[in-house]
């Protein structure tokens, strides 16, 4: 099944996630963010999977199982009529593989946000350079081409080994994280909430241009017979005159 792309009001309201882990294994950790009902600022939740790195889930990061996370999120986006946005279908692919059995559930309100952002890049043109890995459309080309590229951006590798880090030392006692790990662990929480919120603005950004230009390209209404009579009528009347 293809994925579908948000609409702008599913873009506003939408709960965005992303998932951090290794290539090799099930998610390490999940970042959502979302506009509350009563607020306008986008609320952060991010939360260690991993049984292994649970030690370093500390305030404000929380723990949880994959399974039992998805079960929340769904039943929010269900309450309050609410998808769930992820960049590209990686999300949706990391849930058939670790939590098979709330993939269609999950699947029904996925949007990626990869879909409305191609459609921008056709309509403005856009050319976009492959990096190393042969991606074309990463998420920072279009924070670039809207004006809000980042200073710094970490890779999956860069992503991955923080996470291997900090397993790698706790699987072998270790009762304190060392300092290094611990900040290249933060680092990658930073990383994932700076993804998520950059989404959400291009989401929401590129939504609101394909909007503007659907406007722009519906033809004019014609007027009602009478109105377009009278204004014939005028015009002969003139001449006359």
């Amino acid at each position: 099944m293809k994925t579908r792309g948000p609409t702008l009001d599913e873009a506003r309201r939408g709960i965005y996630l992303d998932f951090e882990g290794t290539v090799d294994g099930p998610p390490a950790v999940l970042g959502t963010l979302w506009v509350s009902r009563q607020g306008q600022e986008p609320m952060l939740r991010q939360y260690v999977l991993d049984r292994a790195l649970r030690p370093v889930a500390a305030p404000p990061i929380g723990s949880a199982s994959l399974a039992g996370e998805l079960h929340s999120l769904l039943g929010r986006a269900e309450r309050q009529h609410r998808v769930l946005i992820g960049w590209s279908g990686h999300e949706l692919e990391v849930v058939r593989a670790h939590c098979p059995e709330l993939a269609p559930a999950f699947e029904s309100v996925y949007r990626d946000a990869k879909v409305p952002a191609k459609a921008w890049g056709r309509l403005r043109g856009l050319k976009l350079k492959k990096d190393e890995r042969k991606r074309k459309h990463r998420l920072s080309s279009y924070e670039a081409a809207l004006g809000q590229a980042r200073s710094e951006e970490l890779g999956p590798k860069e992503m991955s080994k923080a996470i291997r880090g900090v397993r790698r030392e706790l699987d072998r006692g270790a009762e304190v994280v060392s300092a290094h790990a611990m900040r290249r662990w933060q680092r990658m929480l930073e990383h994932n909430e700076l993804d998520l919120r950059a989404t959400r603005a291009v989401a929401i950004r590129v939504c609101e241009d394909l909007a503007a230009a659907e406007v722009a390209e519906q033809p004019r209404a014609k007027e009602p017979r009478e109105r377009r009579g009278a204004k014939k009528a005028k015009r002969k009347r003139r001449r006359a005159a």
